[in-house]
């Protein structure tokens, strides 16, 4: 037996992306990595906004953002919220950003309104987001797996696959024999899992990583708020529930994350888990063949991820339309000094 594709990873993107290479595009699909589970630790925030400067990248992640919330709202209700983030920066160079992508989001239809917050200190300003896509966690995931396995996706353990250097898999297990044609590592964990470090990208830089969930809490300013400078993003489901922070960066972790919830007050740490993320150097997203392991890999989309699935999977398939095409194009790393054009801001110093 044979199959199309083998995507390695357990994220939602990874959920998303195998479900619809299968029901959509009619590929035989394994995906490589653990069932799905309530209990395990977000390692990301899967929300449709990004910290970007060009309207490129706004205006398509509003047409991927739209087509992939039909796509998720048409498995079930209440799969998909809106949330309005809060964007604080607070260096000459995050702020000078923020004026930027309030220029080129609000030219694609995303509306920012300035925040007051008083225990800003100049330059800082906070400016907040309305009506941000954003996957219900724990709800979301689910549906995407039963719409996988009804496409036919076939989940297969960490320890069943073989990654060849041409890209393909030798796939064993009690239940199933078989190649997969092309593999794609398509999430942090399994780039760290599957990719040694001379078959990553230079493009590519591994962030040490945090997620830490206290116990309930008062509510924050905003469902989710992300300190760009600080690397700290904040989520808090419903009003006076616990606090979910991602802390990028080992330095100094603990005091980033308790600077930014000191309004909280005293607060009780109930799980934590560390891992790592891969950021891209010139922050856009990378979607390339890495070096080495001839994979495909897929990078550099953060917590916009998942939206992006059925447009990957498009181009994976072969059948991505003109202007999709040019966007993969610009995004791989073959493109050398090419994806200065894509280039974006990334925060200093995590």
């Amino acid at each position: 037996m044979t199959f199309d594709f083998a995507i390695f990873g357990s994220s939602p993107l990874a959920l998303l992306l195998s479900a619809c290479l299968a029901g959509v595009h009619g590929k035989s699909v394994c995906r490589v990595g653990q069932p799905w589970s309530a209990w395990p630790l977000p390692r990301r925030f899967d929300v449709a906004y990004l910290v970007a400067t060009r309207p490129a990248s706004w205006a398509q992640l509003r047409q991927a953002t739209t087509e992939t919330t039909k796509v998720i709202n048409s498995l079930g209700k209440g799969l998909v919220e809106k949330l309005d983030p809060l964007l604080i920066g607070e260096t000459h160079a995050s702020v000078e950003a923020l004026a930027h992508l309030r220029a080129s989001a609000a030219g694609t239809g995303y509306t920012l309104e300035q925040a007051a917050d008083r225990s800003l200190a100049s330059p800082a300003q906070a400016w907040r987001l309305r009506d941000i896509a954003a996957l219900v966690r724990g709800k979301a995931e689910p549906a995407l797996v039963t719409w996988g396995e009804r496409a036919g996706v076939q989940r297969v353990g960490h320890d069943s696959v073989t990654l060849r250097r041409d890209g393909t898999a030798r796939i064993r297990s009690a239940t199933i024999e078989a190649d997969a044609t092309t593999s794609i590592l398509c999430d942090d964990a399994a780039i760290a899992d599957w990719l040694d470090e001379s078959g990553r990208e230079r493009l590519l830089r591994p962030v040490a990583a945090q997620t830490i969930v206290t116990e309930p809490a008062r509510p924050l300013a905003a469902p989710l708020v992300r300190y760009i400078d600080r690397g700290v993003t904040l989520g808090q489901p419903g009003k006076g529930g616990g606090v979910t922070a991602i802390v990028e960066g080992a330095e100094q972790s603990m005091a980033r994350l308790g600077a930014c919830l000191a309004p909280q007050g005293p607060l009780r740490r109930a799980a934590d888990l560390v891992h790592t993320r891969f950021e891209t150097l010139d922050g856009a997203p990378l979607v390339a063949t890495a070096r080495g392991q001839k994979v495909q890999l897929v990078a550099g989309f953060g917590d916009t991820a998942v939206f992006f699935a059925p447009l990957l999977a498009r181009h994976f398939a072969g059948v991505s339309t003109s202007d999709e095409a040019a966007f993969m194009a610009a995004h791989d790393v073959g493109r050398g000094n090419a994806r200065q054009a894509v280039a974006d801001f990334m925060a200093e110093g995590l």
